[in-house]
């Protein structure tokens, strides 16, 4: 339903009209983004730090072309319901963004505001493929839609037992922070962009790090002197949140810049860290067994859809056939890493069946040799009705309020 007037979808600050005008020097930076961003799939941020680059744009403009673009890619959904046929074809971009931002748009129509939307389609930030593919969960797809339009929360994680401390640090330098109510280690971040003014020395007791993605971590149970393979260990989040545990990690990855970074953020004062690519190229060499090894497989992504708006637009069924190939690929190269009694565990940050459940029933059935394990084991059974979580661990930005994450432990017979 369309009118005039306020909007009243959201106290979140992401779903409020821009705090700014969108004025003659904005407006054809901003329409040459969406258009590039929606009709040349080109990706966000590096469509946005293009344009920022080419025209030189001062830290002010920049920030609100970021602001501006990814308020209209949350909303996407939405004003593709409101605006029909005419969202796809380029020539209504002005119209279309002015009905997402709520604005006038210089010499242009005004905007077409909004009421509560009633269904999927129109709640927000789901495209009709993913719609389709969630389906058949027993997601509430309303209420996903709805948190979708909303911006993530920056979290950070911080050494075991020292959160209180760091919050009162934090405030001192004028950082406000509540505690994550699942993690024990998590703080939210009531202003994350107070964070780039800290001190170095502060900035290094903790690491920006999603709640969804600390609670992946603590699913391992990784434990003094366990020898725990991190298999897909990109740029090393979750090693470093297990690096308390004093097991003996091993973080491999097939992309060896990112394995750099890794060692570059550990420094040399964490000496319980092995790094090595043990990729497919040299699998046929490893002769090692570890009594747990974390997959945390390469995915669509849907999960971080509040912080990469337009990653759902671009997903296609190819990419998710691609997906889900190499996820089972490397549940069967990993399986035989494992030691009789040890621990597999999969995860992802997918919000599709695909990726997560229908690997498992699928690996399940093809090795005999393995058991699905309750999340309660390693996480506690507190914290696992805390979450609502008993065969998997399902984590969802409308109901946790993280990023959308699935894992699964299993252990070997």
């Amino acid at each position: 339903m369309l009118r005039r007037g306020v909007s009243d979808l959201s106290e979140d600050a992401s779903s409020r009209p821009l705090s700014f005008a969108i004025n003659r020097f904005l407006a054809p930076r901003l329409l040459e983004a969406w258009i590039k961003i929606r009709f040349d799939n080109q990706v966000a941020d590096r469509c946005l730090t293009t344009i920022a680059r080419r025209d030189r744009l001062g830290s002010r403009d920049r920030r609100r072309l970021a602001e501006a673009i990814f308020k209209a890619l949350r909303r996407r959904g939405s004003v593709d319901a409101l605006m029909g046929t005419k969202a796809g074809k380029q020539e209504h971009s002005p119209q279309w963004l002015a009905t997402a931002l709520e604005q006038d748009w210089p010499d242009g129509p005004k905007a077409l505001l909004f009421q509560e939307n009633e269904s999927p389609e129109q709640a927000g930030n789901l495209p009709p493929l993913v719609i389709r593919q969630l389906e058949s969960s027993s997601l509430d797809l309303l209420e996903l839609g709805r948190a979708l339009r909303h911006r993530a929360p920056v979290t950070l994680r911080c050494k075991p037992n020292h959160r209180s401390r760091l919050a009162l640090e934090l405030r001192d330098h004028g950082v406000q922070t509540h505690f994550t109510p699942y993690s024990p280690n998590g703080l939210i971040c009531e202003d994350g962009a107070q964070l780039h003014q800290l001190e170095s020395g502060l900035r290094a007791t903790f690491e920006v790090q999603d709640e969804g993605s600390q609670l992946l971590a603590m699913l391992v149970g990784a434990s003094a002197d366990e020898r725990v393979l991190d298999a897909c260990a990109g740029a090393g989040g979750k090693t470093l949140a297990m690096v308390d545990s004093r097991a003996q990690i091993t973080a491999s990855d097939i992309d060896d810049e990112r394995l750099a970074r890794l060692s570059n953020r550990l420094g040399t004062k964490d000496t319980n860290v092995t790094i090595q690519n043990l990729s497919s190229a040299h699998a046929s060499v490893h002769e090692q067994t570890f009594d747990r090894i974390l997959i945390d497989a390469p995915c669509s992504g849907t999960g971080t859809a509040r912080r990469a708006p337009d990653l759902l637009w671009r997903l296609t069924a190819e990419h998710l056939t691609k997906y889900t190939t190499i996820q089972q690929t490397l549940l069967r190269r990993y399986a035989d890493w494992v030691r009789p009694g040890g621990y597999l565990i999969y995860g992802t940050c997918s919000l599709l069946p695909q990726e997560n459940e229908d690997q498992i029933t699928e690996f399940l059935a093809q090795r005999q040799d393995f058991k699905r394990v309750a999340i309660a084991q390693t996480m506690g059974e507190h914290l696992a009705q805390q979450l609502g979580c008993t065969d998997y661990l399902q984590l969802l930005p409308h109901r946790h309020k993280t990023d959308g994450f699935f894992g699964c432990l299993m252990q070997r017979l």
